[in-house]
Parts: structure tokens; C-alpha cells; sequence
């Protein structure tokens, strides 16, 4: 990595040296480049890499962290998924029930109804 760094930074010279010699010949003013701006752009190119690998991380970190909860929510799913399964059976027996228990009711209306209207015949009768 240090080499195509280093790869980088001469060729970037070398191109700032070239375009000092067109400024020359196109405007025929000097531009010097000195030790010091090269040491400033190696500590720009510095201060770059370190806040881009602060983003890095960051974003990594981020991400860990949602795959962490998206992994806790599944296993969180699987869990209801089994205690639904395991209900299914329970919820089977009390529909039976209720239809038994619908039947019954139904069965004592009948009766109901019936008295009901031996209850109205003997109150008119009593009414009379």
C-alpha cells in the first residue's frame, strides 16, 4: 500500500512540475514548488485517510449493529413462530368445545322456547 502511495505522491510532483512549466511558457510567470507544499499535501492526503477510515468504521459499526438486531428479531420470530405451533393443537380441542357447547345452547333453547309458550298460553289463560 505504501508503494502505490508513494507512486502517487511522485506522480503527483511530477505533474505539478509539468503544469509549473506551461504556466511559465503560457503566462510567463514563475510558479515554484517548494518542500513545503509537498509536505502539506502528505499531511492533507494524511488528515483525508484518517477521516475516511473514521467514516469507515463508523459505517461498519453501523452496520454490525443492525445485522446484530435483525439477527436477535429472527431468532425473536422463531421463538413466536413455535409457541404459535405449539398452540394450534389447544386452539382445535376449545373450537371443538365451542361447537359442543353452541350445540347445547342450542338444544336448551329449543326447550326454552317451548316453555315459553306454555308459559304465554298459561298467562293468557290466567288473564282471562
Amino acid at each position: 500500500m505504501k508503494d502505490g502511495i508513494v507512486a502517487i505522491c511522485v506522480d503527483m510532483q511530477e505533474r505539478v512540475l509539468q503544469l509549473t512549466q506551461r504556466y511559465l511558457i503560457e503566462l510567463r510567470r514563475y510558479y515554484y514548488v517548494t518542500p513545503t507544499s509537498y509536505l502539506i499535501l502528505i499531511k492533507t492526503f494524511t488528515s483525508l485517510l484518517g477521516s475516511k477510515r473514521n467514516t469507515n468504521y463508523t459505517d461498519t459499526q453501523k452496520y454490525e449493529r443492525g445485522l446484530r438486531q435483525m439477527a436477535k428479531a429472527g431468532s425473536q420470530a422463531e421463538e413466536i413462530k413455535e409457541q404459535l405451533t405449539a398452540l394450534i393443537p389447544k386452539l382445535k380441542i376449545q373450537a371443538e368445545e365451542a361447537v359442543v357447547t353452541q350445540r347445547e345452547v342450542e338444544a336448551k333453547k329449543v326447550e326454552v322456547d317451548k316453555e315459553v309458550v306454555e308459559v304465554n298460553k298459561e298467562a293468557s289463560l290466567a288473564g282471562k
